[in-house]
Order: C-alpha cells, then sequence, then structure tokens
C-alpha cells in the first residue's frame, strides 16, 4: 500500500519503517490484529474513510487494494492449500 509519509509507516522489531503496511495495522514487526479477516479489514476500512469524510471513491479505491495487499493474498493461499489438504 502506497504510504505518503514515512509516520504513517508500520515498524519493524528492530524500530526500522516497514514500507508495507501502515502503523495502524503493523506494529514491532507483528500485525496489531492478527485474528483480522479480510471482510473485517474493509469495514474497519470504510467507516474510518466515512469518519473522515472520504469519497464513495476514494472508499471503493481503498477497499479494492485490500486484497491486493500480501497479508490478504498470503491468507487466501493457506485456506486454499487447507481446503485442498481436506478434499
Amino acid at each position: 500500500m502506497p504510504l505518503a509519509t514515512t509516520d504513517l509507516m508500520g515498524t519493524e522489531s528492530d524500530g526500522s519503517k516497514n514500507q508495507e503496511y501502515c502503523k495502524y495495522c503493523y506494529e514491532g514487526g507483528h500485525f496489531v490484529h492478527p485474528e483480522m479477516t479480510l471482510d473485517d479489514m474493509k469495514k474497519v476500512v470504510t467507516s474510518e474513510l466515512r469518519k473522515r469524510n472520504g469519497s464513495d471513491e476514494i472508499i471503493r479505491k481503498a477497499v479494492e487494494l485490500l486484497p491486493r495487499l500480501r497479508r490478504w493474498k498470503e491468507t487466501a493461499v493457506s485456506t486454499h492449500s487447507q481446503i485442498n489438504y481436506l478434499l
């Protein structure tokens, strides 16, 4: 996710900035809410952007970007692998 300034970037365990995840999602090398699903995140993003008077277009673009983040891609691959194992 493109982050406009370094103060929005999450941090790694050594304190360095992570350019992939924001400070609200990623801190100290870990996800702040590791149990959060993609659907949960879509709701949070929509709610937070509405609070900030984000336009419907901005909200749509932000929500469409979420599944492209590595966090959600890895979850999808893991879930798919688990389903295939069970079958």
